[in-house]
């Protein structure tokens, strides 16, 4: 593999990475889910599994949204 072909696939690599950030959309939670989210996290802030999948098919949002808003609270609460 010489210089040039490596210089190829960082290149195809770069764009690449570039696309799928730029598909990639924010979730904007509503403030409906937003008030049931915080209401189980005054429960408890490590829901278990089944809570969060719960929540999950309530509110209309993926597991790992779930998941990712009660670590992104935790971290906010500790602030």
């Amino acid at each position: 593999m010489g210089y040039g072909e490596s210089q190829y696939n960082t290149a195809n690599y770069r764009a690449a990475s570039i696309a799928a950030k730029e598909e990639h959309q924010r979730k904007n939670f509503t403030q409906e889910q937003v008030v049931a989210l915080e209401i189980v996290y005054e429960n408890s802030r490590y829901p278990d599994r089944s809570d969060k999948e719960k929540l999950s098919m309530d509110l209309n949002l993926s597991d790992s949204q779930v998941q990712t808003w009660f670590s992104n609270r935790r971290a906010k609460s500790r602030r």
